[in-house]
């Protein structure tokens, strides 16, 4: 059996994954909850995706993370060698690369907890979720996500109160790892009264989405609160996104994007930075940067379809062959393989996962 592919999913993530360029577009500098509504999705699909087919979980995720997150980290890296004057932050460190590449929080040269490409920050985030996700599979199976939850409510819970000084546990006891939980808890509630979400008139479903989003991208950024200012607003996001499921057709180019949305996230700042530095600054909002800046999201667009067709699919591809390979001639699974059904993953098992897809 596939995994049946969530279209809604696919076109928020393209919409998250816009919103988050422009948070590094300067004269806008708005749009950092993209990664609120990412997070809640990345709860939401793991449980989705594993509920048909855990076989191998933490290896496709890596296989699905690492490739391009190390190519776009390596090109900091050399850049910082090459024209450092280009970056803010960042310097050509052999240490820093190091734990960049393994998604090791560490404090930047400016004081931030950064890895080399910036943005990975977000990543780190989401491979602890799913280290902690693979390992309640292969001990619960059908209680992963309730055992998921608990692990990182009490781990947010223990950094409140000890409040730690130590940069690795002060970074992952973060609240924002609250809102995998929400995505979690959304997936129990998604599979249990289905139905009646798909009652939800789509006109009512779209503007309350559409409420949402100029909601967030108007308030405050609560970073104390995140997960209640930030997160819940982003599950009423994907819960009515998610109400539109058969009752629209999305558009092809929106779910292009939605598919290119990993790449999109990572490689934008390159795109941006690049117009803003050589091209025309957009430090301040004109009729010439406000034209620069629609060119520069469309460029973002094309980088992101070209890397997602050349590069990210690729290689995924590959390493999943390469995994199918190596486990007909072994006759099992190498890593975390719960006897829970079998089959492929659609295109929303191979990239519905997000992040990052910020």
């Amino acid at each position: 059996m596939r995994t049946a592919e969530l279209q809604s999913i696919q076109a928020l993530r393209a919409i998250a994954a816009t919103t988050v360029i422009l948070v590094h577009i300067p004269y806008i500098g708005k749009g950092a909850f993209g990664v609120d509504i990412f997070f809640v999705i990345s709860g939401f699909i793991m449980c989705y995706i594993s509920a048909e087919n855990s076989d191998d979980f933490l290896l496709k995720r890596v296989f699905r993370i690492v490739p391009l997150y190390w190519l776009g980290t390596m090109g900091v890296f050399f850049l910082a060698l090459a024209a450092p004057h280009l970056l803010t932050g960042t310097r050509a460190s052999a240490g820093h690369l190091v734990k960049s590449l393994f998604l090791i929080p560490y404090i930047r040269e400016d004081g931030r907890v950064y890895p080399m490409l910036f943005l990975g920050w977000t990543l780190e985030y989401e491979m602890f979720f799913y280290l902690i996700f693979g390992v309640a599979l292969a001990l619960f199976k059908k209680w992963a996500a309730l055992a998921s939850s608990l692990v990182l409510l009490l781990i947010v819970a223990a950094g409140t109160v000890f409040q730690a000084s130590a940069t690795i546990p002060r970074f992952y006891s973060n609240p924002l790892m609250i809102e995998f939980v929400l995505g979690m808890g959304l997936f129990w509630l998604w599979k249990k009264y289905r139905a009646v979400l798909a009652k939800l008139p789509a006109g009512a479903a779209i503007a309350i989405v559409v409420a949402g989003y100029v909601y967030l991208f108007f308030s405050k950024m609560g970073y104390d609160y995140r997960p209640l200012v930030q997160g819940l607003p982003a599950l009423v996001i994907v819960i009515c996104s998610l109400s539109l499921e058969g009752a629209m057709r999305f558009p092809i180019w929106i779910l292009a994007i939605g598919d290119a949305s990993y790449s999109l996230y990572l490689f934008h700042p390159y795109v941006v930075q690049l117009l803003d530095k050589k091209v025309h600054s957009l430090a301040v909002l004109t009729p010439v940067s406000a034209l620069m800046g629609i060119i520069g999201v469309l460029a973002c667009f094309l980088v992101a379809l070209v890397s997602f067709r050349l590069i990210e699919k690729p290689s995924n591809r590959a390493l999943r062959r390469l995994l199918t390979t190596k486990r007909g001639q072994t006759g099992r699974s190498p890593l975390f393989a719960p006897d829970v059904g079998s089959g492929g993953e659609s295109r929303a098992g191979r990239s519905a996962e997000v992040l990052p897809r910020i």
